[in-house]
């Protein structure tokens, strides 16, 4: 019954909240003008700037709609703000496709919290798995409240008794005229086909007539969503509408619940101690015959991340299901707790290790570089679980959805894409091994490193690396100021003629050619005009047209003696 009348409280807590939206009017000017940025800031164009000015602007209009006492009322939950415009800012800064999307689902699942605890509650009292459920809620939510906001902004009875003598006729009158027209309109079309042609292009769906449809229902829904989460944020809240995770009744004995504890701590250590030959350096003589490289870091890495995810999985559910009676009983159960931690840390060691090893046989890639972030993230993740086991337990939630959060950020200040450039620039320098079509094709942020090693790599390597750079980044850019972009720009600015294709004329020139002999050669192109770069071959030719007009006319001057003196030996002859 306490169930069934909780239920209903807060059924009829949100009944009533959905019944008396805030400041209604200004809602709706809020979210039609945010409709309208994101039709021309989003609609056919790159993120880029406009993403954290959209943000930042969404904010603003929250604070104009609420006023200073739902500032008030959101100052406990205000630091969610923060990391929003620290990831919107981070997608017109990095260009990595996969990173930007983390960085755009990160915004909107902040923007859904900030929303719900704009009005009540605090953001550390959810449990682990409620961070997403709530964020599923807060969405669905701002789904009912638009139509209320309508219906509050605007007098609908006022208008409909203003213009409704006027309206029904003029409605009766277009619903007699359609029909008519239509007869009329196809037997005119039948009779002139440059009027078909005419009626044709005014009424077809393709091209303007779509664009400006395509815009309004984009400005529409847009403002419809907005209007929810700003109604949703300013909600009149009967108090907090949340309670923490209460203990789950226990399920397990102590004695049982301590034989699983044990079990699973004795075969981590017997792991653990086979481990001990690869993190001390005795990697050979524990790989046996037939074993490569791939088969020991690339099969047992995902494995170790799962044993490792589980084991934190375990620790969460014997700690809320385990009956624990007296001071040594829980001082028992929290040391198994803590040894199964540590030795879940070893075990994340190996996987680190092992992906380690893979990178030095096989070079660096986006998913290992991310691969490894997250085996950090995790053992952040286990350490914290130790001390929330000693020390307020309810707080594990709380950090485990910072140390997400952190995950985040560190892979924004990394720069995952230069990182994997310069790693594997270093391998190259050490094995003399690269992979030049994957590090010229990834994202911008990679660019720079790239155009500046240009001189150090071989002339075939140079030329593939240089040709598909110039191809995709060359071009100067026609996007609106909105759609600018931090690593776009450094991109371009590292391939501009000026510096880049400096380096082609230098890798271009033949080895025989001395180069006091001539003047200096023009700037070397990449389009066939001057020089042609081969990247099957580690050589290069010039064209002969480029040769300097000294050297030519010292040898038209040695063709005539030449010729001269033939002749006189024939006249002496």
């Amino acid at each position: 019954m306490s169930t069934v009348s909780a239920v209903e409280a807060s059924s009829s807590a949100v009944a009533q909240a959905l019944s008396r939206p805030r400041s209604p009017r200004r809602t709706l000017w809020a979210a039609l003008g945010l409709g309208l940025a994101v039709e021309i800031l989003f609609d056919g164009h790159r993120l880029g700037v406009s993403f954290p000015l959209f943000v930042a602007a969404g904010l603003g209009a929250l604070l104009w709609v609420g006023g200073r006492e739902s500032l008030q009322r959101a100052r406990p939950n205000l630091w969610l703000a923060g990391p929003l415009l620290f990831f919107a800012a981070m997608v017109c800064i990095r260009e990595d496709p996969f990173l930007t999307s983390l960085n755009v689902l990160a915004c909107a699942f902040l923007a859904l919290l900030l929303s719900h605890f704009w009005a009540a509650d605090r953001v550390g009292n959810l449990g682990l798995l409620q961070y997403p459920s709530l964020a599923l809620r807060t969405a669905l939510r701002a789904l009912l409240w638009p139509p209320l906001v309508i219906a509050s902004g605007i007098d609908l009875a006022a208008a409909r008794a203003k213009a409704g003598p006027k309206l029904v006729p003029v409605l009766r009158g277009l619903a007699i005229a359609f029909p008519v027209l239509l007869v009329f309109g196809w037997l005119l079309a039948a009779a002139d086909p440059v009027f078909a042609s005419l009626l044709g292009r005014l009424l077809s769906w393709e091209g303007s007539n779509s664009g400006t449809v395509s815009a309004a229902l984009v400005t529409l829904g847009a403002s419809f969503a907005i209007a929810g989460l700003i109604a949703h944020a300013l909600r009149r809240s009967p108090g907090s509408e949340l309670s923490p995770p209460g203990p789950a009744r226990a399920r397990l004995g102590f004695i049982e619940g301590m034989m699983l504890l044990v079990s699973v701590d004795a075969l981590f250590l017997a792991f653990a101690l086979v481990q001990a030959a690869y993190l001390f350096g005795r990697a050979g003589a524990a790989v046996g015959s037939g074993t490569t490289f791939s088969e020991v870091a690339r099969r047992g890495f995902f494995e170790l991340v799962a044993v490792t995810a589980m084991a934190l999985l375990l620790l969460m559910a014997l700690h809320r299901w385990v009956r624990l009676e007296g001071a040594v009983q829980a001082r028992a159960f929290k040391l198994a707790c803590a040894a199964l931690v540590g030795l879940a840390v070893v075990i994340v060691s190996s996987a680190h290790w092992r992906l380690g090893l893979y990178e030095e046989a096989y070079g660096h890639t986006e998913l290992r570089l991310y691969s490894h972030a997250f085996i950090f993230a995790l053992a952040a993740v286990l350490l914290w679980r130790v001390l929330t086991i000693f020390w307020r337990p309810e707080r594990f939630a709380l950090g485990a959805f910072l140390c997400g959060l952190a995950y985040l950020a560190a892979l924004d200040l990394l720069n995952p894409h230069e990182l994997i450039a310069r790693k594997n620039l270093d391998r190259y320098r050490a094995t003399g091994v690269l992979d030049t079509w994957y590090l010229s094709g990834l994202s911008a942020d990679a660019v720079p490193a790239l155009a500046e090693s240009l001189d150090e790599l071989g002339d075939g390597q140079a030329a593939v690396i240089r040709s598909r750079l110039l191809a995709r980044w060359a071009a100067p850019s026609d996007e609106p100021i909105w759609a600018f972009h931090l690593a776009r720009e450094r991109a371009r600015e590292s391939v501009e003629p000026r510096g880049f294709e400096r380096g082609a004329s230098r890798s271009a020139r033949p080895r025989h050619v001395h180069r006091r002999r001539c003047a200096p050669s023009p700037p070397t192109r990449l389009d066939g005009c001057h020089s042609t770069l081969d990247p099957r071959r580690s050589t290069s030719t010039l064209d002969p047209n480029t040769h300097c007009s000294t050297t030519s006319s010292r040898r038209a001057a040695a063709r005539s003696s030449g010729a001269r003196r033939r002749r006189r030996g024939l006249r002496g002859a």
